[in-house]
């Protein structure tokens, strides 16, 4: 999700300072009064990122999670948990001890 906000803020950024470094005449056509080019492409930038905060908040404020969610999350926990098992002791009782391979013959 940091890739996303990260590219989305380039991109905001990179279409701000796109008037500046072009001539900004040729983007937007004010003599009828309308926004041109540029109008129509910032509308649709920030309906984009209206969108976009508007599903973020909609997860974040969500509360329920999907049952494939909590699996997944419970399953993760599972194996974190048994990455780290304990070493069994090999000097219990009850437990034979381990035997020295054979020896190869060497001739």
């Amino acid at each position: 999700m940091a890739a996303l906000w990260a590219w989305i803020s380039a991109e905001v950024v990179r279409l701000l300072m796109l008037p500046a470094l072009t001539d900004s005449s040729a983007f937007a056509d004010t003599s009828a009064g309308g926004g041109g080019i540029l109008g129509l492409a910032l509308a649709a930038l920030l309906a984009a990122l209206a969108l976009v905060v508007a599903v973020r908040v909609a997860q974040d404020l969500g509360g329920t999670r999907s049952p494939a969610y909590v699996r997944a999350l419970t399953m993760r926990a599972l194996a974190l948990r048994l990455a780290f098992l304990p070493l069994r002791d090999p000097d219990a009782r009850g437990r034979t001890r381990p035997r020295a391979p054979d020896a190869v013959a060497t001739s």
